[in-house]
C-alpha cells in the first residue's frame, strides 16, 4: 500500500501566498498531500475545521517572517495557533524563519 504523507503548510497568508503555492506544487509533485487553509479548507468555516486538518497531518511546515498575522478568537494569530497545535500534539514540525535584512 502506498503511503501519501499529509503536510499542513502554515504561515501568514497574504504575504506568503506565492511561497505557499510553490510549496504546494512541490509537495504534490513528489507524491505528498499538501494541506493549505486556502485550498483544502473553507476559510468561512469555524476554526475547528483547520485545527482538525492539522491534527490529521503527518507533519507541519511552518514559515515565519516579520508578520504576526490576524488573531483568532484565542487571542493568538492563526499561525501561532497552528504552531502550538503541532507542538502540543507532537506532530513533527519543520520551522523555517526568514530573516529580513534592511540595508541603510
Amino acid at each position: 500500500m502506498y503511503f501519501k504523507p499529509r503536510v499542513f503548510i502554515s504561515s501568514t497568508f497574504s504575504d506568503n501566498l506565492q511561497l505557499r503555492k510553490r510549496i504546494k506544487t512541490s509537495l504534490s509533485e513528489v507524491g505528498m498531500e499538501p494541506l493549505l487553509y486556502e485550498t483544502n479548507l473553507t476559510p468561512s468555516i469555524a476554526p475547528s475545521t483547520y485545527r482538525e486538518d492539522i491534527l490529521s497531518a503527518d507533519f507541519v511546515i511552518l514559515f515565519i517572517n516579520d508578520q504576526y498575522g490576524s488573531t483568532t478568537e484565542t487571542g493568538q494569530s492563526g499561525t501561532e495557533e497552528e504552531y502550538n497545535l503541532a507542538r502540543n500534539y507532537n506532530i513533527p514540525l519543520h520551522v523555517y524563519i526568514s530573516r529580513i535584512v534592511k540595508l541603510s
